[in-house]
Order: structure tokens, then sequence, then C-alpha cells
């Protein structure tokens, strides 16, 4: 997880795509999301 977010700091125009709700995967172990909508501003 660390590495994640350390690379995605990388990208400043890097957001969640508004509008788009987020589902989680049915699991008692491990809370993930099952897609993660962004956009990206390249720059």
């Amino acid at each position: 997880m660390r590495v994640i977010v350390t690379k995605v700091k990388k990208l400043p125009g890097l957001r969640l795509a508004p509008g788009r709700s987020i589902t989680y995967l049915p699991n008692f172990l491990h809370r993930g999301p099952r897609t993660l909508q962004v956009e990206w501003d390249p720059a």
C-alpha cells in the first residue's frame, strides 16, 4: 500500500471521477473496491 500511495503522489492531476460510486468487494478479510474510476490531467 505504501508503494501505491508514493506513486500516486507523483501524479498531481489524478483524482476520483465525479459522480461515480465506489462499490466494495464482499470480503471479511480485506475491504477493497471493485473498481476505482479516476481522471487524470496530464501535465
